[in-house]
């Protein structure tokens, strides 16, 4: 009876997670560094699909501001759920890499996406994914050794990019 009813909280649990959208980034062919996509911005791009993914077409600057809410919520399966390629000027498309979890098995002489983060910057909690694109000896000039590099970063890409 008690695994019923554990078997059944589970069940019940599982039916409230909120699944994100599939998500599709489009970056310049050869981008290296990190790429910054802002949400719920008034001039930012509005809302594009592909099928069921949601398509980020990520400009040569590496920042996107889209109009796009947060795309909160659960991946299944990140490698199917979160898709990333190279594009270029006659817009075929070459699938990147996704280094998710063990850092230890990197492969350093691949250039592949790392460290997707999610969150929100200052007092207006402006919403944003991050991730950056190169190898993985190239990402560690932006492991910021302190919070007041980093601070002066987001305040720079903010100002730069009007974000609001």
């Amino acid at each position: 009876m008690k695994l019923f009813i554990y078997g059944f909280i589970v069940i019940a649990l599982l039916g409230c997670v909120h699944k994100s959208e599939k998500n599709i980034h489009l970056i310049p062919y050869n981008f290296k560094g990190p790429v910054v996509i802002f949400f719920n911005q008034v001039n930012g791009e509005i809302e594009k699909y592909d099928n069921d993914f949601r398509v980020y077409d990520i400009p040569e600057n590496g920042i996107f501001k889209t109009q796009f809410s947060p795309n909160d919520g659960i991946l299944n399966d990140p490698n199917n759920n979160e898709l990333y390629f190279f594009i270029d000027s006659l817009g075929n498309r070459n699938e990147i890499p996704v280094r998710w979890g063990n850092m230890s098995k990197v492969d350093t002489s691949k250039i592949q996406v790392y460290n997707i983060q999610r969150g929100n910057y200052g007092l207006n909690e402006i919403d944003y994914t991050i991730f950056y694109i190169g190898k993985y000896s190239e990402i560690n000039k932006f492991d910021f050794k302190n919070s007041n590099d980093k601070n002066k970063w987001w305040e720079k890409i903010i100002e730069v990019n009007n974000v609001e």
